[in-house]
């Protein structure tokens, strides 16, 4: 390397289709004596490759050269130089693959731990709490880096992903250190972290933001849906019957269609979860705002037989009749063929078809 940058070869002459300079190849690979050679020879610490924008800085920062990415930085690289596409920081990265040491050196060196991704406007703080990694959250956390900065696109902040992705500890911390646990998401439908959470079934991170004094029955902006509906609905028991547990509304619609948790179970099958909001008092004849449609009458229409039969002997109303063109659920299962929907409605007293 020496002989040939000493004949002058061109040290910052890249190849032709990625863009790859020595500095960034030697700093991938991790060759740390011909990082510095090229360092002190003048080699363009900076130059980014053509397809992705990696700079020699990056590349160290992505494979987890901690001394090569002290050479790069003491000798002046860009610490916060994003690649073209998407916008990530070495630190962003480092923070996203698990790479502590390099973290610390970045932001002890002055790195901007807020600086957000173009594409989806992850910080390093999102990128950590994505991908589970605590100690680098504990760390940027510690550093100052903002728990609340919500990206631009979508509005979501660190406790909001780590929730979707059901990292405990993450969760646990980002709410010890006081993280808003009710910071809604914008694009998203207005969800928390509670909604996310129980919509994915992370039943110890429901327990948790409970704990924590979530607000249980905060709706979504546009169709006002809440964590127990969407549990409901997703078929998640245990974490319904905690939010139940906890006093969440049972019988609270949504706002588009009025679909209560219990008509959502009824309509999806979930007969384990139809018991349980049954058993602690949900209204089992509360209709959709629009149709009248009833838990009962959407159970027959999809054919679930076992809650039919449990809506009927818990004492649903089987006669309750749609409010536009007064079909009843035994109509209604006539008419998409459910013969032992039919036979148990029927054997259940009389019933009418239309009304």
């Amino acid at each position: 390397m020496s002989v040939l940058v000493s004949a002058g070869a061109d040290k910052d002459k890249a190849t032709l289709q990625d863009g790859i300079t020595p500095l960034c190849a030697a700093s991938q690979v991790g060759h740390l004596e011909i990082v510095r050679f090229l360092v002190s020879a003048g080699a363009d610490k900076d130059k980014a490759t053509l397809q992705n924008g990696f700079t020699p800085l990056f590349a160290a920062s992505d494979a987890g050269h901690l001394e090569i990415v002290s050479v790069l930085v003491s000798a002046g690289a860009d610490k916060d130089k994003a690649t073209l596409q998407d916008g990530i920081t070495p630190l962003c990265f480092a923070s996203q693959v698990g790479h502590l040491e390099i973290v610390r050196f970045l932001v002890s060196a002055g790195a901007d731990k807020d600086k957000a991704t173009l594409q989806n406007g992850f910080t390093p703080l999102h990128d950590a709490s994505h991908a589970g990694h605590l100690e680098i959250v504990r760390f940027l956390v510690s550093a100052g880096a903002d728990m609340d900065k919500a990206t631009l696109l979508n509005g979501l902040t660190p406790l909001f992903v780590a929730s979707e992705d059901g990292h405990l500890e993450i969760v646990r911390f980002l709410l010890l250190a006081g993280a808003d646990k009710d910071k809604p998401s914008l694009l998203q439908n207005g969800f928390t972290p509670l909604h996310n959470a129980s919509s994915r079934g992370h039943l110890e991170v429901v327990r948790l933001l409970l704990v924590a004094g979530a607000d249980k029955d905060k709706a979504t902006l546009q169709d006002g849906i809440t964590p127990l509906l969407d549990a409901s609905q997703a078929g998640h028991l245990e974490v319904v019957r905690v939010l139940v547990s906890a006093g969440a509304d049972m019988d609270k619609a949504t706002l588009q269609n009025g679909f209560t948790p219990l008509f959502a179970a009824s309509h999806a099958g979930h007969l384990d979860i139809v018991r349980v909001l049954v058993s602690a008092g949900a209204d089992m004849d509360k209709a959709i705002l629009q149709d009248g449609i009833t838990p009962l009458f959407a159970a027959s229409h999809a054919g679930h037989l076992d809650i039919v039969r449990f809506l009927v002997s818990a004492g649903a109303d089987k006669d309750k009749a749609t409010l536009q063109d007064g079909i009843t659920p035994l109509s209604a299962a006539s008419q998409v063929g459910h013969l032992e929907i039919v036979r148990m409605l029927v054997s259940a007293g009389r019933v009418a078809t239309w009304k």
